[in-house]
């Protein structure tokens, strides 16, 4: 039952993260391919973004309010809708159509990220043993596989490739969804150590958690610098003199550390708090942005890439695990939402076209310069916040 639980887990993540290489991973391309500016491919993700934090607060309100819905239903319903947005983009040329499709897809995309970590904090609450760390690394395993292969056949082909990869990996991805027939009980009756009076609206929840909000900023600053290295990948890799082929190999030098790193979360938890591992990876964070602001060439990208096993890859469970150990049961789906706002939402709504438009009118440099600055502030903010709710707690 327990493997059975896992393996299923675990192959919803990995098509998933295939799913989201093709269309995240290799956006950028895909736009400039189309005929885009830096500032419009910023717009399109800046409009991704802020569709994303809408559809997270729907689902996030709905998730606690109803308890029968859970994160697989949307998940679902996500699914339909991309593949759909999928097979209208394989055939449409006009420029205005492809942008309002292709944010829309995006959207999808990004909303399903954090309503999948959702699904497995479903269980952890339940009280069902699920290794949530190396379910997510072997899904980062898929993505650095992924890029590796798309980005060579791109280079050979077209970056058309990436659509009936979405679609094909869509389906499969749906008809396991289907065959999940595994319910979670309600939410946990762990003990809570941050009390929160139950709203149903989100910005009365984070009104009513300060040390909260301000935790949740911090990461919003930081996360910018994983957003933009993400999202504008190419132009770095092309200021430093390469191609489609050294992004996918770069892109997957980064996902394939993922592994190891959330792999080894859930040990590592158990002798080091998950407040104090979140702080480490903010660290990498600053210093990876850092690391890029100085590359010279290729082999310095690759390089700062292998800071994604302290950065992103510790992030995701250790954030994941804090929100969802200081907050009451019914306020914890609220949570993993709301750090999906920050994180995946707000962060690209603003990041990106920032990003963009600093492009346009500067350089690589100057960009990764002023990320670099807003990270260490972010940096900040969250080792104050989390000073905060550590002595909230102890109160």
């Amino acid at each position: 039952m327990k493997f059975r639980i896992f393996f299923r887990f675990t192959t919803v993540m990995i098509l998933y993260y295939i799913s989201c290489c093709a269309i995240m991973g290799f956006a950028a391309l895909f736009m400039q391919s189309r005929g885009f500016t830096n500032t419009e491919t910023g717009l399109f993700f800046t409009c991704s973004s802020f569709l994303c934090i809408v559809q997270q607060m729907l689902y996030g309100v709905a998730l606690d309010r109803f308890p029968r819905l859970s994160a697989r239903h949307f998940l679902l319903g996500f699914g339909v809708i991309s593949i759909l947005l999928g097979i209208l983009l394989s055939f449409t040329t006009k420029k205005t159509v492809l942008f309002i499709c292709y944010t829309l897809l995006n959207s999808c995309i990004l909303t399903s990220s954090s309503l999948i970590n959702t699904f497995g904090i479903e269980f952890v609450n339940a009280g069902i043993p699920l290794n949530f760390g190396l379910a997510r690394g072997l899904g980062s395993l898929s993505y650095a596989c992924s890029s590796l292969f798309l980005g060579n056949i791109i280079s050979h082909y077209s970056v058309s490739v990436i659509l009936p990869v979405h679609i094909a990996t869509q389906c499969v991805l749906l008809l396991l969804l289907c065959l999940h027939t595994v319910n979670t009980p309600g939410s946990s009756t762990m003990p809570t150590e941050l009390p929160s009076e139950s709203s149903h609206n989100m910005l009365s929840f984070l009104r009513a958690n300060p040390f909260l909000l301000l935790l949740f900023t911090g990461m919003l600053l930081l996360y910018f610098s994983y957003t933009v290295i993400n999202n504008f990948h190419i132009n770095i890799i092309e200021a430093t003199g390469g191609g489609s082929r050294e992004l996918g190999i770069s892109t997957s030098i980064a996902a394939l550390l993922e592994l190891p790193a959330m792999a080894a979360f859930t040990p590592l938890s158990r002798k080091i708090l998950p407040r104090t591992l979140l702080l480490i990876s903010c660290v990498f964070f600053f210093l990876k942005i850092s690391m890029l602001f100085f590359a010279g060439n290729i082999i310095d990208v690759y390089a700062s890439q292998i800071l994604q096993f302290f950065s992103y890859g510790i992030f995701v469970p250790a954030s994941t695990y804090y929100i969802n150990s200081i907050l009451p049961p019914c306020d914890k789906m609220k949570g993993q939402s709301a750090l999906g706002i920050f994180t995946f939402g707000l962060s690209g709504l603003i990041s990106s076209l920032l990003c963009g438009a600093l492009l346009d009118l500067f350089s690589v440099k100057i960009m990764l310069g002023c990320f670099s600055l807003l990270a260490l502030a972010g940096l900040i903010i969250t080792i104050i916040a989390c000073r905060k709710l550590h002595a909230y707690e102890t109160l």
